[in-house]
């Protein structure tokens, strides 16, 4: 337990040092101070906010999630796995006293942990500027909501990491698994349109699990959506587990 703690710290300390975490970090801060700039605006120019105020820490996690959260957690993932195997740093990472399997573990935890410090630095934020002229009292109704969206948030987060790292396994290029997962997901886009039945079972339709928190809960349909979500889950991070443990460095 002691060396896979130790490799997560390792790890996560790696990530809060990649530029890229750095880039996503400064996007969700300009996105909040943005739409609360534009609300002040329009409220002088136009009498009213085009958001409200109160909705903004749900208005930039749903714009996050549905795009720069899985594109950043996928470039992220593979460049942890694909990318270090391609530069050979990975090597340095196997000369600790840890086991493969331990070491693939660690970097699924400290994706999981930089993902949850963002998102509630983020949460911290939006919450911030949506007191800047919205309602105060309906601010505090919503408050515990969007404490655990946020929180909740990173579930399906982690879960698109474990099966970009079981991708990453295929190829020795963080490239190329960026590209397979972006053609994978538009095919399963393509998928639920042209058989919406199959929605339920595809992995990305859960990337806005979140959502169910932003009011009254509906714990059916949460612990539901849970089970496909760790299902999933464990059935990516034992494979791609094995295949690591398997593979030529």
């Amino acid at each position: 337990m002691h060396t896979l703690l130790t490799s997560t710290k390792t790890e996560t300390f790696k990530i809060f040092s990649n530029k890229k975490f750095v880039v996503l970090f400064f996007i969700s801060v300009f996105i909040s101070l943005f739409a609360s700039s534009v609300n002040l605006i329009s409220t002088r120019k136009l009498g009213g906010p085009l958001i409200n105020n109160a909705t903004i820490p749900a208005f930039v996690l749903n714009f996050m999630s549905s795009l720069f959260l899985p594109l950043f957690t996928i470039m992220l993932t593979s460049d942890l796995f694909s990318g270090e195997i391609s530069d050979k740093s990975i090597i340095m990472s196997l000369v600790r006293p840890i086991t493969r399997n331990k070491l693939y573990v660690s970097k699924i935890l400290a994706i999981g942990t930089s993902l949850f410090v963002l998102l509630i630095g983020t949460f911290v934020i939006t919450e911030i500027t949506s007191f800047i002229g919205g309602n105060i009292s309906y601010c505090l109704e919503k408050l515990p909501f969007y404490i655990m969206a946020y929180v909740s948030a990173v579930v399906p987060i982690i879960l698109l990491a474990i099966i970009t790292a079981f991708f990453s396994q295929f190829t020795r290029s963080g490239s190329l698994t960026v590209i397979i997962m972006i053609c994978t997901s538009v095919l399963i886009s393509a998928l639920t349109i042209i058989f919406p039945e199959v929605t339920p079972f595809m992995p990305t339709t859960y990337l806005s699990w979140h959502q169910n928190f932003y009011s009254s809960l509906n714990f059916t349909k949460i612990i539901n959506e849970l089970l496909y979500i760790l299902a999933y889950g464990i059935i990516f991070m034992f494979a791609g587990s094995y295949l690591f443990y398997q593979k030529d460095i």
